[in-house]
C-alpha cells in the first residue's frame, strides 16, 4: 500500500501534466475558467497523539483556507495559486471525558467555485481520571506531622484546605502527590480536617483526617522538676505526676543542673555492703523504677559529698533500669570522705546497682580528685564512671568517655578495699544472676592511688560475666595511701579487670572478647600483679582476651600483658588469649600522660615469655602457646 505522500505526489504528476500540456501556447489557448477541486487527502481520521493532515488542492486561484477548531493549524500558505497540498497541523488530544471524538471542518473556498468542505475527526488518548488511591493517615497525633495523599490523575486540579491555620500544602511535589504538613494541636479536644481536589472535568474530591487533642506529656523537661522528682522518690510520695502511659520516667528535654545543689535520687542510707553480702537500708528509698532518658542530656550536673554513703545521679537502685542517658563533658563528681563510717559506693550514674539494668548510657563526666579514707579497718569503698557497686545487675552498651583524675584511699583489703574503674567499681552477684557488664566501653583516663584499678571492673568477688568489653584509656594505679601508710600493699591492675578474688569453681567467672588497646600504669611493690586484661587471674574463664596496649610496671613487680599473674591452683579456664602491644618497666610523665621507657616490642618471638607475669602452680596445660597467641 502506497504511503499518503507518495500517492499525494503521483496525484499532483497527473494533474499537473493534465491542468498544462495544452498551455505551451498561451496566445493560442482560450481563457481558462476558475477551477477549485479536492483532488485527495491523507484521511481525516486521527489519534490522541495527532498528525498531519494533507489535502491535494487543483486549482488555479488565490483560494481562502479556514478551520473551525484551534487544534488544526495550517502549516504554510502558498505564495502563488498553483496546484500544490495544504498541510495542517493536529494537535495532540490527551484527554476528554468520554472516549468520543471531537469534529472540525477544513474550509477551502474562492468565489465562483464551489467551496471544499473537509471533515476531521480526533479520538482522544483516553478519558479524564481523577482518583485518591492512597492516604498516609487518617489519624494524626497532637504533635503534628505530614500526611501524604497519593493520586492517580492525568487532568490538573486546584486544593483547598479546611482550616490553612493549621493545614498547610507543601510545595513543589509531583502532579500525583499532596503532602499536608499539620501543626502541633494545642486544643484539649481532637480536632478534623480535609482537603478538597477542585478539578473542572470530573469535579470536587475530599480527604478527612483527624488530629488528636493535646495531652501534656508527663515526664520531666526542667532541672527544677528533676529536683521534684528526687524528693518524691526519697520521700516515698506517690511519682504519679513524672510517669507516662509505659509507667517510665522519661527527659523530655534536656536537663542543665547548672547552680543546683544536687540530693541523689534514692538517697538511701544504711545499707551494708561488702564481697560478700549486699543488705539495703531502712533510712530512706531506694529508686524502684524505669528512667528513660529518652536520648536526652544533662549537663552541668555537680556532684559533691563529704559524708553520703552511696552518691550519684541516683544513689541506691534496686530492681531498677535506667536507659539512654547522656551526661556530659560539663558535670563532675566529687568525693571528701576522710573518715568513712562504713562501706561506701560512688558512680556518675549510680552509687549501688542492685539487681538494676542500665543500658545505653554515655558519661562523658570528670571525678575531680576524692579522697576515701577508712583507715586500717576493712571496709571497702568504690568510684567508677558508671556505678560504683553492681549487685546481679546488668550494664549494657554504656560508655566512659569523661576523666578519673586523682583518687586516694588508705583502705586495704585482699577481698575488700578500694576500687576504681570507668564502668563498675566492685561487683558480686550470684550463680543463676550473676553481675554482667556487655559491650561496654572505656576511652577516658583513670589515676588513682587505690589498691584496685581498672579501665571497666575495678574488682570482683565472682559470678560476673565481662563480654564484648574495650579499654582505649590510660589506667594509671599510683601507690596507694595503704601502702604509704604501711599497712597495705599489692595493687591489682588490669586493663579490663582488676582483681576477682573468686576461688569457687560453682562461681561464674568470666571474661569473653574483651580488648584492651589502652596504656596499663601501676607504680607497684613486689606483691603487685599489673595485666594488660586482668590483674589477678584466679577461678575465672578467659575467651577471646586480647592485649594490643602498653602494659607498664616499676621494676619488681608482676606484670604481663594479658595476665599479670596466673594462679593454676585455682583451677582457671584459657581457652584463647592473644598478646601483642608493647611492655616496659618504667616511664615519664604523670597521671594519665604517661610515655613508656625502653618498652620491649611484642613479637611473634617474644610474646608468650610477657604475655603472663607469673604462672604459679601446676600449669597442666592450662598456659600454654596453643591457647595463646601472638
Amino acid at each position: 500500500m502506497k504511503s499518503p505522500i507518495s500517492y499525494l505526489a503521483a496525484i499532483t504528476a497527473v494533474c499537473l501534466s493534465t491542468a498544462f500540456t495544452a498551455c505551451s501556447d498561451e496566445n493560442d489557448a482560450p481563457n481558462q475558467a476558475d477551477t477549485l477541486q479536492m483532488v485527495s487527502s491523507s484521511g481525516n481520521r486521527f489519534t490522541g497523539d495527532g498528525g498531519t493532515l494533507e489535502i491535494l488542492v487543483n486549482s488555479n486561484v488565490d483560494y481562502k483556507v479556514e478551520t473551525d477548531a484551534d487544534w488544526i493549524v495550517r502549516m504554510a500558505a502558498r505564495s502563488v495559486p498553483v496546484n500544490g497540498v495544504e498541510r495542517f497541523l493536529i494537535s495532540p488530544y490527551p484527554v476528554a471525558a468520554d472516549m468520543s471524538p471531537r469534529t472540525a471542518t477544513v474550509s477551502i473556498s474562492y468565489p465562483g467555485t464551489e467551496t471544499i468542505t473537509y471533515a476531521v475527526e480526533q479520538t482522544p488518548q483516553e478519558t479524564f481520571r481523577f482518583k485518591v488511591t492512597d492516604v498516609s493517615a487518617s489519624r494524626i497525633s497532637s504533635k503534628g506531622g505530614e500526611i501524604t495523599i497519593t493520586l492517580d490523575t492525568n487532568v490538573d486540579y486546584t486544593t483547598t484546605v479546611s482550616d490553612p491555620a493549621w493545614i498547610t500544602v507543601l510545595p513543589d511535589t509531583p502532579k500525583e502527590t499532596v503532602t499536608l504538613s499539620i501543626a502541633e494541636n494545642t486544643l484539649p479536644e481532637a480536632r478534623q480536617g480535609r482537603i478538597t481536589f477542585h478539578n473542572a472535568e470530573s469535579g470536587d474530591a475530599t480527604v478527612e483526617f483527624t488530629q488528636d487533642a493535646f495531652v501534656k506529656e508527663k515526664g520531666i523537661s526542667t532541672a527544677e522538676q528533676l529536683i521534684e522528682f528526687a524528693a518524691a522518690v526519697n520521700s516515698g510520695a506517690s511519682l504519679e505526676q513524672w510517669l507516662d502511659e509505659n509507667e517510665e520516667i522519661v527527659l523530655l528535654a534536656d536537663i542543665d543542673m547548672a547552680g543546683r545543689q544536687w540530693t541523689p535520687i534514692g538517697n538511701l542510707r544504711g545499707s551494708v555492703f561488702s564481697n560478700s553480702t549486699t543488705t539495703l537500708g531502712t533510712d530512706g528509698n531506694p529508686f524502684s523504677g524505669v528512667f528513660n532518658g529518652n536520648g536526652h542530656t544533662i549537663r552541668n550536673l555537680s556532684m559533691s559529698t563529704d559524708a553520703e554513703q552511696c552518691f550519684g545521679l541516683f544513689g541506691v537502685c534496686s530492681g531498677a533500669t535506667v536507659t539512654n542517658l547522656v551526661i556530659d563533658a560539663s558535670c563532675t563528681l566529687q568525693v571528701t570522705n576522710e573518715a568513712m563510717a562504713s562501706a561506701c559506693a560512688y558512680g556518675f550514674v549510680a552509687g549501688l546497682a542492685d539487681r538494676t539494668t542500665i543500658t545505653n548510657v554515655t558519661v562523658e563526666g570528670m571525678v575531680l580528685e576524692s579522697l576515701m579514707n577508712k583507715g586500717k579497718s576493712k571496709t571497702m569503698g568504690t568510684i567508677a564512671g558508671i556505678v560504683g557497686y553492681a549487685c546481679s545487675s546488668t550494664i549494657g552498651e554504656c560508655r566512659f568517655a569523661g576523666s578519673i583524675k586523682h583518687v586516694r584511699s588508705n583502705m586495704y583489703d585482699n577481698s575488700l578495699g578500694s576500687g576504681v574503674a570507668a564502668i563498675a567499681g566492685f561487683s558480686r552477684g550470684t550463680a543463676s544472676l550473676p553481675t554482667t557488664i556487655e559491650k561496654c566501653t572505656n576511652a577516658g583516663d583513670i589515676y588513682a592511688e587505690t589498691n584496685r584499678v581498672a579501665g571497666i571492673l575495678g574488682s570482683t568477688s565472682g559470678n560476673f560475666i565481662l563480654r564484648d568489653c574495650e579499654n582505649s584509656g590510660t589506667v594509671h594505679a599510683g601507690v596507694s595511701e595503704a601502702t604509704k601508710a604501711g599497712w597495705g600493699s599489692g595493687l591489682r591492675v588490669g586493663g579490663i579487670l582488676g582483681f576477682s578474688s573468686s576461688t569457687k569453681a560453682a562461681n561464674v567467672c568470666l571474661i569473653e572478647r574483651c580488648t584492651n588497646t589502652g596504656t596499663v600504669v601501676s607504680d607497684a611493690d613486689a606483691k603487685t600483679q599489673t595485666g594488660g586484661v586482668v590483674g589477678l587471674v584466679r577461678t575465672l574463664t578467659l575467651t577471646d582476651a586480647t592485649n594490643t596496649g602498653c602494659v607498664i610496671a616499676t621494676e619488681g613487680s608482676i606484670l604481663g600483658l594479658v595476665c599479670g599473674q596466673l594462679q593454676c591452683a585455682d583451677k582457671p579456664t584459657v581457652n584463647s588469649c592473644r598478646a601483642a602491644g608493647s611492655i616496659a618497666r618504667s616511664y615519664t610523665g604523670s597521671g594519665s600522660s604517661i610515655w613508656p621507657v625502653d618498652a620491649v616490642t611484642i613479637t611473634a618471638d617474644n610474646y608468650f615469655q610477657y604475655a603472663a607475669g607469673n604462672v604459679t602452680g601446676t600449669n597442666s596445660g592450662i598456659w600454654t602457646t596453643d591457647n595463646v597467641k601472638f
